[in-house]
């Protein structure tokens, strides 16, 4: 008759069935086999115990390649098996890793297989470490040749991962240098950070990026080593007080913090660059024509003066001097915060005039010096001005006035030797006592004069009559004999012709 042999195979991999001692095809179920004489006929069914292969993916936070309790697992990681297995077909499976990061292959047909992970992001590699049946290579995320046999379930062929880690930071206006970043502290944008190091495989790290807009920097994804965070000094600011935060490992110098030792899954912050605004404090050196102390738009600038500035800042003794410009202007940028006194060197050529001090306005001004002015982070004092004056004098003759007509012409003669005094009281109401002598011409003059208001009095020359006086270009009365008085010299005023017409006996 015609007979269907049927065989539950659900806990084997599927094999060959035979009828006789040839191979036929059909799978698990061999229909319509006919017997005949004699009346009994032998059905082979081939098969064989299902292999498996399976393990882990996990943080492994010591990178020691062993799964130890208490790593995390990581779930969602994609992995495949590929290979041929034992009756020549080609197998391609994907598995995803569950909540305790365990993957799994089942029911394979004994054979040849490779599995391979696809790198979890967020994570570094780390190491794999290949479990059963141990017949494989291990590579980088992968395990090759693994020759599966029959009834073999390879277990652990783990894949370790790094957590990633992290350092930042921030750079800001440290306003009272005291290296904590405050509230309302000012960010400082735009300010180069630089990585450098190496990295756990030993592998050499540099790494470079720019403060964002609240001053932050962060360097992310990075793998554990040991690392350097140096700072490039911000132009327009002065070097202040630099604070290692966390993990607070390394050593901080000036603009740095060094030898970071950075773990896996670490998260370093608040690795600060407190700054300083640069302080400043200029003025002009000029010609005050009208003697006011305020620097008109009219009046002269005076270059090429020395003004030194001298004090103490944050950081111990300043000593340092400049010279004006074409403007008349001296400035010292780039202050650090402290106490300063600027001094001026009395230009040649000009007499002391009134110093004005402008702001910060908290100094005391003395003699051509603005002492104890105290300059604070941000404040830049200006106008601070020292006021010169150009010399005065006055000139005249003693002449014999031969027609006495108060007039010296050019044939009349000269009387030299006669004694002439200056007195009077300049404009810092100093009082003023000068004398001379009349030379060969019947000359006399009194230079290198402040301004200010003069008298000019004649010592009647002996064996001659007095004659008449005449005052000269800038005024004057003569109603007291062989005396000028009232003579007003502004700046650089220059009173001639106040002469003393004698006669003869």
């Amino acid at each position: 008759g015609t007979y269907t042999v049927t065989i539950d195979a659900s806990n084997f991999a599927t094999g060959k069935p035979l009828f006789g001692l040839s191979s036929t095809t059909g799978g698990e179920i061999e229909g319509g086999l006919t017997v005949g004489p004699p009346a009994y006929a032998e059905a082979l069914f081939g098969y064989v115990q299902p292999a498996s292969i399976s393990g882990f993916v996990y943080a492994d936070t010591n990178n020691d390649g062993v799964k130890d309790p208490g790593e995390t697992p990581i779930a969602g990681v994609s992995i495949a098996l590929t290979g041929t297995d034992g009756l020549g077909a080609a197998v391609s499976l994907t598995a995803t890793t569950n909540g305790s990061g365990f993957y799994q292959f089942l029911n394979l047909i004994p054979g040849t297989y490779t599995v391979i992970e696809t790198q979890p992001s967020g994570y570094h590699d780390g190491k794999d470490t290949q479990g059963t049946p141990g017949t494989g290579s291990a590579g980088n995320d992968i395990f090759s040749g693994i020759v599966l046999g029959p009834g073999v379930n390879g277990a652990a062929n783990n894949f370790g991962e790094r957590l990633a880690a992290s350092i930042s930071g921030f750079v800001y206006v440290d306003d009272d240098d005291d290296g904590v970043k405050d509230p309302g502290e000012l960010p400082i944008a735009g300010v180069t950070i630089t990585l450098t190091g190496t990295d756990e495989h030993g592998a050499f790290v540099t790494l470079t990026q720019t403060t964002d807009l609240n001053g932050l920097y962060a360097f992310v994804d990075l793998v554990s080593g040991t690392y350097t965070v140096t700072e490039t000094q911000p132009i327009g600011y002065l070097d202040g007080k630099d604070t290692q935060g966390t993990p607070g490992t390394g050593v901080a110098g000036n603009d740095v913090f060094g030898t970071i030792a950075l773990a896996a899954g670490v998260h370093g912050v608040n690795n600060n660059f407190g700054e300083l605004m640069s302080a400043s404090i200029s003025g002009f050196v000029y010609v005050d024509a009208d003697n006011d102390g305020v620097f008109d738009p009219s009046e002269t600038p005076i270059a090429g003066t020395t003004v030194t500035l001298t004090g103490t800042d944050l950081n111990g003794p300043v000593s340092l001097t400049t010279v004006t410009d074409s403007t008349g202007l001296y400035t010292f940028p780039n202050l650090s915060p402290g106490n300063y006194t600027v001094t001026e060197s009395q230009p040649a050529a000009y007499l002391d005039g009134k110093d004005t001090q402008g702001a910060p306005g908290n100094g005391a001004a003395g003699n051509d010096v603005f002492a104890n002015v105290t300059l604070v982070a941000g404040v830049h004092g200006i106008n601070n001005n020292f006021g010169e004056l150009q010399a005065a004098q006055v000139s005249g003759f003693v002449y014999v006035d031969a027609n006495n007509d108060g007039v010296k012409d050019g044939s009349e003669a000269p009387i030299a030797g006669a004694t002439v005094t200056l007195s009077g009281t300049d404009v810092n109401s100093a009082a003023v006592t000068a004398t001379t002598t009349t030379d060969a011409a019947g000359a006399y003059s009194f230079t290198g004069l402040m301004p200010g208001t003069y008298t000019v009095t004649e010592t009647q020359p002996a064996s001659y009559l007095d004659g008449k006086d005449t005052a000269g270009s800038l005024g004057g009365t003569t109603t007291t004999n062989d005396v000028i008085a009232s003579v007003t010299l502004p700046n650089a005023g220059n009173s001639i012709n106040n002469n003393f017409g004698e006669l003869q006996a």
